[in-house]
């Protein structure tokens, strides 16, 4: 679900949008997946199958596809999303949950990636706030060293110290004209 306007400032813009990696449906995928294969094995393998034996075949191929749509689901509902003055994470499916963090407050931003997870482009992102004893951990971040490197600069700008990454095209918000560049800086000729 795309982040509504109603949530950004009149001078904020959405500079990304992102859903969770794909590897956050993986394992409920793979689960339904092998457990109706084998169902489809024992049904092709057993010929003389009692009738009272579809109900609980049933029964076990559905509590993995709900556990999948469920998965799916909650997918569908989370986002992740950068504008040019603070993290906005909203997810929930009934209930919603909407953690907003402005950028001059996070002190660190530290990438978590296992083997296998730099192998598909996902990993975790921790952020460190200012005042709190907790960070706010994202998991499934797809690129996230990308993703971390465009609010590292977008900090930087903020604060004075650089200028804005450009976002890659695939992390642009949908269904909105893209960012403008940032200006270039002023030259100062002595003439």
């Amino acid at each position: 679900m795309a982040l509504p306007r109603k949530f950004l400032n009149q001078d904020e813009e959405l500079l990304a949008e992102l859903r969770p990696h794909w590897v956050f449906i993986f394992g409920p995928l793979a689960t339904a997946a092998g457990v109706w294969l084998a169902i489809g094995i024992v049904v092709l393998l057993v010929h003389n199958l009692p009738n009272w034996t579809s109900y609980p075949l049933l029964v076990i191929g559905a509590v993995p596809s709900i556990w999948l749509l469920g998965r799916v689901i909650r997918w569908r509902c989370y986002t992740l999303a950068l504008t040019s003055t603070r993290i906005v994470v909203r997810r929930g499916v009934l209930g919603r949950d909407t953690v907003q963090l402005r950028l001059q407050r996070i002190t660190e931003i530290n990438l978590n990636q296992k083997l296998w997870e730099r192998a598909v482009g996902t990993g975790s992102l921790v952020i460190d706030v200012q005042g709190e004893d907790d960070s706010l951990i994202l998991e499934f971040v797809r690129k996230p060293a990308i993703v971390q490197r465009v609010i590292n600069a977008q900090i930087n700008e903020l604060v004075g110290g650089g200028a804005r990454e450009d976002v890659p095209e695939d992390m642009r918000p949908r269904n909105r004209p893209p960012v403008p560049p940032p200006p270039p800086p002023p030259s100062s000729s002595t003439d």
